[in-house]
């Protein structure tokens, strides 16, 4: 069986990517309103799986760089599930690949098999 594909909205969210300040976990008000945007398009795939992949730069130390890229998945993840997304399909994951330092991506990939 072949590995499931992202959908369209990676490209949507890698392009209006989430940026945090350095050393920064908390979602700004800008940040908020870029993940309430892709909303409607998240809401609208009940089936499918939601990875939010946190990133950081390489100030500090592996450790906490992986521990802050992880808490600002989850950061967004909780704004996910304010808004009424299942945490059911919601996947949080933390990455030490610079290449998008200080940023969240929002993936969409296979289904769940809820909803």
């Amino acid at each position: 069986m072949p590995a499931a594909r992202p959908t369209a909205l990676v490209a949507s969210a890698a392009t209006a990517s989430v940026v945090f300040p350095s050393g920064q976990r908390e979602l700004s008000n800008s940040a908020k309103a870029a993940i309430e945007g892709w909303l409607a398009a998240i809401k609208s795939l009940p089936t499918r799986d939601i990875t939010i992949v946190g990133y950081a730069d390489d100030l500090g130390t592996a450790e906490g760089n992986i521990n802050l890229a992880l808490e600002r998945a989850q950061a967004v993840k909780a704004l996910l599930e304010t808004q009424g997304v299942h945490a059911s399909q919601l996947l949080v994951a933390g990455s030490d690949n610079q290449v998008f330092g200080r940023r969240v991506v929002i993936l969409v990939i296979g289904d769940s098999g809820s909803g």
